[in-house]
């Protein structure tokens, strides 16, 4: 595998990382409400497709022995659990601390993947999908790139 020199943004994010390893201030947090029934095999498949396109969602951050570098990993696995929320306590109140734990989970820069999926049922046909990914692989402009691809991969299944 090559060994891929960081952008100077990329090397912010990552001397940042270094410094403050639990922080999660560069985050990207994408949440989408759902209704109706899911093919949960599907939408999985769905973000698989778009991890196995895009190098950047299969980057992973190395210290090498004068500098940090990039490495993009032939393959990765996204598992996306699925989590049902079977409480008679507040639904929100349950949902928020999900949200909360994914967003604030760190990323281990090295190990990968730096994109976290989640899948909550709030009830019957209601769901909400939690997407997580580090600022080192992704920006504003490509969550939406993101989006509309998962749409279309979703439609095809």
């Amino acid at each position: 595998a090559h060994r891929l020199p960081l952008s100077a943004s990329h090397k912010h994010l990552w001397v940042l990382h270094q410094l403050y390893p639990n922080t999660s201030a560069y985050h990207i947090a994408l949440s989408l409400e759902i209704k109706g029934k899911i093919d949960v095999v599907g939408l999985q498949k769905s973000i698989q497709n778009i991890v196995n396109r895009h190098d950047s969602l299969r980057m992973i951050f190395l210290q090498g022995e004068n500098q940090p570098y990039i490495k993009v990993l032939p393959a990765v696995e996204i598992d996306l659990s699925v989590i049902r929320i079977d409480t008679e306590a507040s639904v929100d109140k349950v949902l928020g601390r999900y949200r909360t734990m994914a967003v604030k989970t760190p990323f281990d820069l090295e190990k990968g993947p730096l994109l976290r999926t989640q899948l909550i049922q709030k009830a019957e046909s209601c769901y909400e999908l939690i997407l997580v990914l580090h600022h080192l692989i992704a920006d504003g402009w490509s969550r939406g790139i993101f989006l509309g691809e998962l749409a279309t991969h979703y439609q095809n299944y």
